[in-house]
């Protein structure tokens, strides 16, 4: 299990926002998938905000990835 309560930089949202693109998603399907508005979506890809791990668990498990795979820390 995580310890971590948030994520700590916009890193893992680039990775999160390649799958997205690699699968064909636009921000508004994957928005609809994951039950977040699409703006939202915008700002976390963009690094403007931050989701919390919650958040960002919903994202991947919505596109299919396991959080595992996704590095949350910057090396």
């Amino acid at each position: 299990m995580r310890s971590m309560s948030s994520i700590t930089s916009a890193q893992p949202m680039k990775e999160l926002r390649q799958i997205r693109m690699d699968l064909g998603w636009s921000q508004r399907k994957l928005a609809e998938i994951a039950g977040y508005p699409k703006e939202r979506i915008c700002q976390w890809e963009l690094g403007r905000r931050i989701p919390s791990i919650v958040q960002f668990e919903d994202l991947a498990r919505a596109l299919g990835v396991h959080i595992d795979l996704v590095e949350l820390e910057e090396s």
